[in-house]
């Protein structure tokens, strides 16, 4: 029970980390001047989201799936 209350805090931080990545892709993107920079800033953030996103699934599935005492 209280395992299960931690994983979906976890989950609810990563998914605000993931959201403050993307928008710091966005607006990097948007304000920097050559292109080498733009992409630079898009893969290195962007990728950071995704895995972020990716965890947080991991760890909700993992919740349905086993569930703790």
């Amino acid at each position: 029970m209280i395992l299960n209350n931690i994983f979906r805090y976890n989950n609810n931080t990563f998914i605000l980390i993931s959201i403050v990545a993307m928008a710091a892709t966005v607006i990097g993107f948007v304000r920097l001047p050559d292109e080498l920079t733009k992409i630079h800033a898009a893969g290195v953030t962007g990728s950071f989201a995704v895995e972020l996103i990716l965890i947080t699934g991991f760890i909700y599935f993992f919740i349905d799936t086993y569930t703790f005492f």
